[in-house]
């Protein structure tokens, strides 16, 4: 329950209008002062096309900032000593840390594209299509999810979901038949996991939200079944695309 402080973000948050994407924890920090323990933020640029990794070491004095150019991360995660940023367009980057000499503390990033090469490829029959494409951590793993659908104006017609498991060691991509122990909220702004167990839910699934809707989508990998709802119908005018939010879980007496 130690509370470790972190150099200040906020010069850059307000004056530069930046906006955390993400944020990753190399290891849990063993007190104020482990510099082998690293904290990454993808932070992006409001509303124009600018990215960076900011990122300090556990008891840093200050953060180091990182502009990736040409590449829009979704999701970053570390592993095995080296962070991993999914990128938009299916880019993906290995960063490692580099010191710039050894009587300096001064560091910075080295970064290598790679390719990460799926176990199947699916190939929409239809010639308009969108895609929207989610990263989710979940129990130590990645998962890298494409949703499929028909443009209807302003809406989106679901009609394919595609669910991977991210291998970061032999860079591929494993198809996912069932879901598990795992339940995931995807939305425009937040994703969101959680275990089956923790919900009392017999196996996994997945709960989306679209852009610019109401309604609430549930979906069945096991039989490739899709249930929709509008759970608030009432909502009033205007309203703005739905959030995920976590609620901490709470002990019941069953007496």
């Amino acid at each position: 329950m130690e509370t470790i402080l972190l150099p200040s973000l906020l010069n850059w948050m307000e004056v530069d209008g930046l906006d955390i994407r993400d944020c990753v924890l190399s290891s849990p920090p063993r007190g104020s002062n482990d510099d082998e323990s690293m904290v990454f933020f993808n932070i992006g640029a409001g509303q124009s096309p600018e990215y960076f990794i900011v990122f300090c070491s556990v008891g840093d004095t200050k953060w180091y900032k990182h502009k990736l150019i040409d590449k829009f991360p979704k999701k970053i995660d570390f592993y095995s000593g080296k962070l991993y940023a999914m990128c938009l367009n299916d880019d993906h980057l290995e960063i490692e840390i580099q010191h710039v000499s050894d009587i300096s503390s001064e560091k910075t990033l080295s970064i290598t594209e790679f390719n990460v090469a799926p176990s199947s490829t699916y190939i929409p029959m239809l010639e308009d299509y969108w895609v929207l494409t989610h990263y989710v951590r979940s129990c130590g793993e990645t998962f890298k999810i494409q949703i499929y659908g028909n443009p209807r104006g302003v809406y989106m017609q679901v009609f394919s979901i595609n669910i991977w498991k991210m291998d970061l060691s032999l860079l591929t991509l494993e198809e996912v038949k069932s879901m598990g122990d795992h339940v995931f909220f995807l939305g425009k702004n937040t994703v969101l996991s959680c275990s089956v167990a923790e919900l009392g839910f017999t196996k996994g699934c997945l709960y989306f939200t679209q852009p610019d809707e109401m309604s609430l989508y549930r979906y069945e990998i096991d039989d490739n079944s899709m249930l929709l709802s509008l759970p608030c119908p009432d909502v009033p005018s205007p309203w703005f695309s739905s959030s995920w939010l976590m609620i901490p879980t709470t002990i019941r007496n069953v007496d």
